[in-house]
């Protein structure tokens, strides 16, 4: 048992602690991620291999490979000074063939600076990720004409939240309409997109119910709707 705890790390145990790590965990000092090491092995193992053996086996050390990034999260509800936090979410009527689309806008303190409302014709295929998408292309055309310089959108579809993040070929009216709101998105200062539980967006769930009773669209400002106010 001796021999076998007292003997030297090999290369091929590096390799298999590499790929046991999570490929996709936070980045390192140097902006890379396990995955980058893990498909490109052939190229960086017999260096990566070289000075984890130094350190493991000859007791070799750099004070450089325990540099790591600390990243303070706040732990509030409010998006930071300056920001202001946009809720997405839409209704279906299949009965009316109609949808309702509502964004809810609060700013970094929490407080409800505008409601839109908007009712539209059911689209002919009704996924919940273009209406999601349409939601937050014209939640971001709101923000760019009032002048707000530093949004946070969220939402609880999560293919719509994953459509506006990620790039995606044009090909679809989604994949159109996620592109136009990303290119929308690059004229503020700053912007991220968010999903959120079910749970927490009950409130722009419930004024997209609303938006279903109205005419075409509403926009509120500085003024808590009653139809909302006990979900806050």
């Amino acid at each position: 048992m001796n021999v076998g705890l007292t003997k030297e790390f090999t290369v091929a145990e590096t390799k298999e602690v590499i790929f046991h790590m999570n490929p996709l965990g936070s980045l390192g000092p140097y902006g890379f991620r396990a995955s980058f090491y893990q498909n490109h092995l052939e190229i960086v193992g017999p260096g990566v291999s070289a000075v984890v053996l130094e350190v493991l086996n000859k007791g070799k050390w750099s004070d450089s490979l325990n540099d790591t990034y600390i990243t303070l999260i706040p732990k509030s509800k409010s998006p930071l000074k300056g920001f202001f936090k946009l809720n997405l979410d839409a209704a279906l009527s299949k009965v009316h063939y109609k949808v309702g689309i509502s964004v809810i806008i609060r700013d970094w303190e929490g407080k409800i600076r505008a409601t839109l409302r908007m009712k539209r014709d059911l689209f002919l295929n009704p996924f919940l990720a273009e209406v999601v998408a349409v939601a937050a292309l014209h939640a971001t055309l709101f923000c760019q004409d009032v002048g707000f310089k530093y949004i946070i959108l969220e939402g609880d579809a999560l293919q719509g939240v994953q459509g506006i993040q990620n790039s995606a070929e044009v090909g679809t009216s989604t994949c159109m309409i996620m592109a136009d709101t990303r290119s929308m998105l690059a004229n503020f200062d700053s912007w991220s997109v968010q999903h959120i539980e079910r749970n927490k967006n009950k409130a722009a769930h419930a004024l997209g119910k609303e938006a279903l009773d109205i005419l075409n669209t509403i926009i509120v400002m500085e003024k808590i709707l009653q139809c909302i106010l006990s979900l806050l």
